[in-house]
């Protein structure tokens, strides 16, 4: 299993992960009914942002231009759900978990596809 550990240590930056934020902030009552969770617990973690192509994506649209920011965050964290909102604290963007791969079985990581909250 390749150790992904020294990079993620090496290119961390400092993010809140919002917990019980994503798909999975609920849960089902003695009736049946689905009920979300109404807290939300802050994990802080120094791991990777990094761009996927490139910084920022631009998107032209009718009366003018807008900034896409997406990223993805390379995690030892597995199980995250989508939904769940990732906070850049150095700019204070915060991010949708949109989809994951995982490699925790060879790699020990878990790679996140984030989309900006606007």
């Amino acid at each position: 299993m390749f150790n992904f550990k020294s990079m993620i240590k090496e290119f961390a930056v400092p993010i809140e992960v919002q917990t019980s934020t994503g798909v999975d902030g609920g849960h089902y009552d003695d009736a049946g009914e689905y009920v979300a969770d109404t807290g939300t617990d802050t994990l802080k973690l120094n791991e990777p942002l990094v761009p996927p192509t490139q910084q920022m994506l631009y998107s032209y649209t009718e009366g003018g231009e807008a900034d896409v920011y997406d990223l993805d965050w390379y995690s030892e964290q597995s199980g995250i759900a989508v939904g769940t909102i990732v906070k850049e604290v150095r700019t204070g963007r915060e991010y949708r978990v949109a989809g994951a791969t995982d490699y925790q079985a060879y790699a020990g990581i878990t790679q996140y596809q984030l989309k900006a909250v606007s």
